[in-house]
């Protein structure tokens, strides 16, 4: 090998310099690209990241909610089943005139008071559980009510008893009238004493009304047996618009504060990760610790 002298090799020595930032400047473009492409797989890592925890939060607002319709399903009958109990005692009373109708209806049967007390289960029961899923409670569920009501079935219920009664006061005119008949029929015949007083024992009216199925004590039965029915159904209608109420309510209240707590946090947070440059390792991490944070 030919070693160069001094001369010569001082004068090569810019010659390779320009070869060298020729080449630096060949590789820059490749560089930057490198680095682009990772800022991009990093964006992408971080906007799943997010997905992924936004994905998990709703999915545990949506069993809060759930928990939350299970909890007013529940109340709901067990307030019905109670009511139910206490409806034959409502008719009887009702039917035997030992009760005001337009007093029952609106005072003791699905009083307001009652159905005051249910809602204050129900929402008390949510509280619990928005303080379990946010931390904190709706303040405005308090003021939540709701008038259970129904006027026009009620006012129509107090039409159906007095129609009840009149039919059990007729039928017992009817009988009644019936038995004076045949009193007076025996009476205006020639019998012996002791024919006379053993037909006057047989009530003929009594006897007559209820071979049709028409004495009191079977008319009695058979309007209460009706009444407790249409009463029954007044309360599951009314149980259940209280029902769809408590539920609807429920549920925009938790979404609600979602938007409020979580879902503007998540907005704020995807932009800000799709407009952001990440120079450093240390900021990806940073918002990853965020996203974390904010889905626990």
């Amino acid at each position: 090998m030919k070693l160069l002298s001094g001369k010569n090799h001082c004068n090569r020595i810019p010659h390779l310099l320009h070869n060298g930032l020729k080449g630096i400047r060949c590789f820059r473009p490749l560089a930057k690209n490198i680095v682009m492409q990772q800022r991009r797989y990093l964006k992408q890592a971080l906007l799943e990241t997010l997905d992924c925890r936004r994905c998990q939060k709703e999915m545990q607002i949506a069993f809060t909610v759930e928990r939350c319709h299970n909890l007013i399903e529940r109340q709901v009958n067990a307030f019905l089943l109670r009511e139910n109990e206490s409806i034959e005692s409502y008719t009887s009373d009702l039917l035997g005139g030992k009760s005001k109708t337009k007093a029952c209806f609106f005072q003791e049967f699905l009083s307001p008071s009652a159905i005051d007390n249910l809602l204050d289960n129900i929402k008390h029961s949510i509280q619990l559980e928005m303080k379990k899923c946010f931390g904190a409670a709706y303040v405005d569920i308090a003021a939540l009510q709701y008038i259970a009501t129904d006027f026009e079935v009620i006012n129509y219920m107090v039409d159906r008893v007095d129609e009840y009664r009149n039919t059990l006061l007729l039928a017992e005119i009817a009988i009644e009238v019936g038995d004076q008949t045949w009193e007076q029929a025996l009476g205006k015949l020639d019998l012996s004493p002791v024919l006379g007083k053993l037909l006057k024992r047989i009530k003929l009216g009594t006897i007559a009304m209820k071979s049709v199925g028409c004495d009191h004590k079977t008319l009695f039965e058979q309007c209460r047996r009706q009444l407790e029915q249409e009463m029954v159904g007044i309360l599951l209608n009314i149980t259940h618009k209280v029902k769809i109420f408590t539920r609807n309510k429920a549920t925009q209240i938790f979404y609600e504060m979602y938007d409020n707590t979580y879902g503007s946090y998540f907005v704020s947070l995807e932009h800000n990760i799709r407009t952001r440059k990440f120079c450093k390792a240390k900021q990806a991490k940073f918002i990853t610790e965020r996203i974390d944070q904010q889905a626990m």
